[in-house]
């Protein structure tokens, strides 16, 4: 690895039967920055074809010159932390239910211009797959758990998804969510993995929101550490940071469905991850840009766990 530093690489990387993990020589975590603007997404599209993809079969792990981790993804991630068949059904079974969900509850086109600007004409483009064509044609997002409502100074309320719709679907929304525990508990055991030090911090601040109605709502599992949760349903992500999450902290990220491509794309590393079923990923949302390459199947799902600033500074 000195070697390679020495002789002025940009990265060194150890590659094993099933993992790579890779050393970034010119990058330093604390020296990134969050912004709100981002790469077109034709440009970065274009630009992606040109990053290495990393095996699909192998977990990958980047680090920066300090040793800090900037993105880490476990391929099957719920065989690991459950075993081969509790694992297997776990996934099997949260896609079931994220079916049924869809097809009975319309999710919500998306309202956030800088990750799905292109909503619109996704679904154009993509007339003829099952998700976009006919009257079982689903595509949005639904909110869990609890966020800031913008201009409002209470610490934390339901999500809309959670709290204003029919009774019905808000019963198929809340079984959802209490599914999601065996989520939460993958993820847990994935950020344990690569960054126990803020794991325990996740789980402290969370302990901190106010034990009243919408946090035991929006709670999956006992040592919960995430107060919000989004579930996209067959999405493009367009490039963007989550300049509104837990500064330096993580973003997770785990998909299901049925579908091929839809790679996940660090512009800064020029590298593009396997992001299939059973796998689940971490990443600095805030400090770098991502994106997904473009899919096709017969639906594409993907939950993002967060924890948002606002919501940790108004703890103090």
């Amino acid at each position: 690895m000195e070697e390679a530093r020495t002789n002025g690489q940009e990265s060194w990387r150890f590659e094993g039967r099933d993992k790579v993990v890779e050393v970034f020589f010119r990058i330093s975590l604390r020296d990134l920055k969050s912004s709100t603007k981002a790469t077109p997404t034709e440009a970065a599209l274009k630009m992606a074809e040109d990053f290495e993809e990393i095996p699909a079969n192998k977990s990958y792990l980047a680090v920066d010159c300090h040793g800090e981790p900037l993105v880490v993804l476990y391929q099957d991630a719920y065989k690991r932390a459950w075993g081969e068949d509790m694992g297997a059904y776990i996934v099997k079974r949260t896609t079931e239910n994220i079916d049924k969900l869809a097809r009975f509850v319309r999710p919500s086109p998306p309202k956030d211009q800088r990750r799905h600007s292109l909503f619109f004409d996704w679904i154009k483009e993509s007339a003829g797959q099952p998700w976009a064509t006919g009257v079982a044609a689903r595509s949005g997002l639904y909110y869990f758990g609890t966020w800031r409502e913008t201009g409002q100074d209470t610490l934390a309320v339901l999500t809309g998804d959670m709290k204003s719709r029919p009774t019905y679907a808000s019963g198929m929304i809340h079984g959802l969510q209490d599914w999601c525990g065996n989520i939460t508990q993958t993820i847990d055991a994935c950020f344990a993995g690569v960054d126990i030090r803020t794991r325990d911090e996740y789980r402290e601040a969370y302990k901190r929101i106010a034990d009243i109605g919408t946090k035991r709502i929006s709670k999956t599992i006992p040592n919960d550490l995430f107060h919000f949760r989004a579930l996209l349903v067959n999405l493009l992500t367009e490039p963007h940071m989550d300049h509104k999450d837990w500064a330096n902290g993580w973003a997770w990220l785990t998909p299901f469905g049925q579908f091929e491509q839809g790679l996940m794309c660090i512009t800064l590393l020029k590298r593009k991850l396997n992001f299939q079923p059973g796998s689940v990923l971490g990443i600095r949302g805030d400090r770098l840009e991502h994106f997904t390459t473009k899919w096709s199947g017969t639906n594409r799902y993907s939950w993002v766990f967060a924890f948002h600033q606002t919501i940790r500074e108004k703890m103090g």
